[in-house]
């Protein structure tokens, strides 16, 4: 009994968590397609309004993640500090700081220059499009927020070929 799989270095632990997990999954049911896309990532969802919050960490958890959640930059930052992430939901109107900036901050972090960092906005897409990729975002999604949105970002960055040609890396000193 065993098994063989292949891992590229770096890798993020929740890709060697996923292929475990769906290794695990094909021995104990046949399942089919859909039912084996998960993803067993690590997310930080930083929203202040609570149904926005309930609804994202919802659609996020159904798709097999496990959820950190911060409803303002003290809780944010606390979490940043003692846990990794393989993605960063992030609103764009925050109470404290807009989330422009608070996207700045996170990338002046050590070891956030590779997160990819997700709005969440109800902007137009050419204010998030003016702001955002100089702000170190990677995407984003409006709201209203639904589960095929999330799914599809999730399939964009956290399957790991398509991810790797997509993120970009991002000097915290131009960014400040």
């Amino acid at each position: 009994t065993g098994f063989v799989f292949c891992l590229r270095k770096p890798f993020r632990p929740s890709e060697l968590h996923g292929l475990l997990f769906q290794k695990q999954n094909s021995i104990s049911s046949p399942k089919t397609r859909e039912e084996n896309i998960l993803f067993p990532a690590n997310i930080l969802l930083i929203e202040d309004n609570l149904m926005n919050r309930f609804i994202v960490a919802r659609i996020l958890k159904k798709a097999g993640c496990h959820v950190d959640e911060a409803e303002n930059l003290s809780n944010a930052f606390d979490l940043l500090a003692n846990c990794n992430y393989d993605l960063i939901f992030l609103t764009c109107q925050l109470p404290d700081q807009n989330g422009y900036e608070t996207s700045r901050r996170i990338r002046a972090m050590k070891g956030m220059e590779y997160i990819p960092i997700i709005a969440l906005t109800s902007r137009p897409f050419s204010e998030y499009a003016q702001k955002g990729p100089v702000a170190g975002m990677n995407d984003f999604i409006p709201k209203p927020i639904t589960y095929n949105a999330v799914f599809k970002l999730l399939k964009k960055w956290l399957s790991r070929d398509e991810a790797l040609d997509l993120l970009p890396v991002f000097d915290a000193g131009k960014l400040l």
